[in-house]
Parts: C-alpha cells; sequence; structure tokens
C-alpha cells in the first residue's frame, strides 16, 4: 500500500522522553515529504504547542497539517488558517465546571491567547501549560463563568481518580460532549464525536486521499480512535495496552525513534 498521509501523535511518539525530536526521526520525516507524502502532527496539545515542530519538520514547505485539541481544530500550516472547527458551547460549561467541584478535580480551558487554570499551581495543569505555549491565567471558574466557546476543557487529577471518574463523566454528559482519557491524570472533555479519528476523516476528505491511504503514529489512550482508524495503524512499544491493541504494528520506543522505523518500513 502506498500512503498518501502520516497522522503523528506527539508526545510518547513523534518526540521522545525528554520532549525532543531526534535528527534521526526529523531526516526520515523530511525525506518522506520530499516524496510526496503530507504530514499531519494530531495532538491533545493547543496549535502553539505545535508550532516548533511543524517548523523543524518543514511541514508548511510540503503542504501539511496540524490537527489541535484532540481534534477540535484542523490548521492548514501554510497558511496558519484554520479549515475545520468545532467548540464547546458556553452553554455547557457551568455543568462541566460543577462536575470538577463536586469530584475535587482542577480544570482548565483555553482562548485564543490563553490557558485559562482554576489552580495554577497544581503539577499536572502546570505541566500541560508549560507544553503548550500559552499565557497561563488562573481563573475561578464558579465566579467567573466562560462566556465564549471552547475547543475542550481539561479536568486533572491522581490518575486513579480519573480512571474512576471516567465512566461517570461519560455517563453524565452523554451526547452532549465527547470524554476521552488523553494521559493517565487527565480527562479531555470534547466537542460531541470530536476525536483524532473524526478529525482526520475531515481532512482525508479535504484532501481527496481514501482511508487506506492514512498511517498514524500513537501511544496514548486519546490515540485509540485514531489507530483503528488508519489504513496502518502503528503504536509505540511504550503505547497503553488499549493502543497497543488497536494497533496494526507496533513499532520501537519513543526513545529509541520508532516513528522513524515505522516510517522507513512503510513509506520509504
Amino acid at each position: 500500500m502506498s500512503y498518501r498521509l502520516i497522522a503523528l501523535d506527539i508526545d510518547g511518539t513523534l518526540v521522545n522522553s525528554e520532549k525532543q525530536l531526534t535528527d534521526k526521526t526529523r531526516d526520515t520525516l523530511i525525506r518522506a515529504q520530499k516524496l510526496g507524502i503530507k504530514l499531519a502532527l494530531t495532538s491533545g496539545r493547543a496549535a502553539t504547542g505545535l508550532w516548533h515542530l511543524i517548523e523543524a519538520l518543514e511541514i508548511p514547505k510540503y503542504g501539511g497539517y496540524a490537527i489541535a485539541f484532540n481534534g477540535a481544530k484542523i490548521i492548514d500550516a501554510a497558511e496558519r488558517k484554520l479549515v475545520h472547527g468545532e467548540m464547546l458551547p458556553p452553554e455547557m460549561l457551568p455543568g462541566v465546571f460543577q462536575f470538577a467541584k463536586e469530584h475535587r478535580l482542577n480544570a482548565a480551558t483555553y482562548s485564543d491567547e490563553y490557558y485559562f487554570v482554576q489552580e495554577p499551581r497544581e503539577k499536572y495543569l502546570k505541566l500541560v501549560g508549560k507544553i503548550e505555549g500559552l499565557n497561563v491565567k488562573a481563573r475561578d471558574f464558579r465566579s467567573e463563568p466562560v462566556d465564549f466557546s471552547v475547543p475542550k476543557v481539561l479536568l486533572a487529577g491522581d490518575p486513579k481518580a480519573i480512571e474512576e471518574l471516567e465512566p461517570a463523566a461519560r455517563e453524565q454528559f452523554g451526547e452532549a460532549a465527547n470524554v476521552s482519557r488523553s494521559e493517565p491524570f487527565l480527562l479531555e472533555i470534547l466537542p460531541p464525536k470530536v476525536d483524532k479519528a473524526s478529525a482526520l476523516k475531515k481532512l482525508l476528505s479535504i484532501l481527496g486521499y481514501r482511508r487506506a491511504e492514512l498511517l498514524a503514529c500513537g501511544d496514548g489512550y486519546n490515540d485509540v480512535t485514531m489507530l483503528r482508524y488508519a489504513g496502518m495503524g502503528v503504536a509505540m512499544q511504550n503505547a497503553t495496552e488499549p493502543a497497543k491493541e488497536a494497533a496494526d504494528f507496533l513499532t520501537m520506543t519513543n526513545d529509541e525513534d520508532g516513528v522513524a522505523f515505522a516510517v522507513k518500513r512503510f513509506c520509504l
């Protein structure tokens, strides 16, 4: 099979444990693009947290894309233009923040410029803010309601608590939102029917490519739908068990240039 689009998760997949893109992986992906294969960086991060990698991989030069917020936004890298977006409506946000309060979870959300956090010093969301590259602002969502649409809400807490609360969140929000666990410590509340697979389906339609022409690499809970959807789903050796079960092929770890290994095997 000839693959025309490579979708890449970032953390735990494209970059190593030090959050660095290695020369080997970079060079391999640029070789693939020179052959006409497009790249789509597909992450839970905001677009600002992807841009240094987009530039390092020369994605704008080769007509690639960024898929941010776990599928809520698709961005043309060359034009820096939003080509598709989904948002959570303001009217459903009070219920999300009330859920966070009842279960003692820290909450965060986004505008175009800011990363708003209930408790900025809390370790889990402090880490997310550092990666995102947005200005961090403390915001008490109970006394300062969010009156604008947002791409997603993050709910952070102890991994055991998050695992136990995931079914409760799904039950409470039903069809009004998609609940996804992107990290063991993180629940993401997304617009309904939005995930990495739905965004890639939309992108394939825009490009006129077939599902069979998509190769996707990932490691996390939020990569499962993407790995199942792709013509070739590649899980990292360091992936979660659900991601490994969803994949067609298991590559090496993100510290062993697993993405480069898979791309060389299937695309070069």
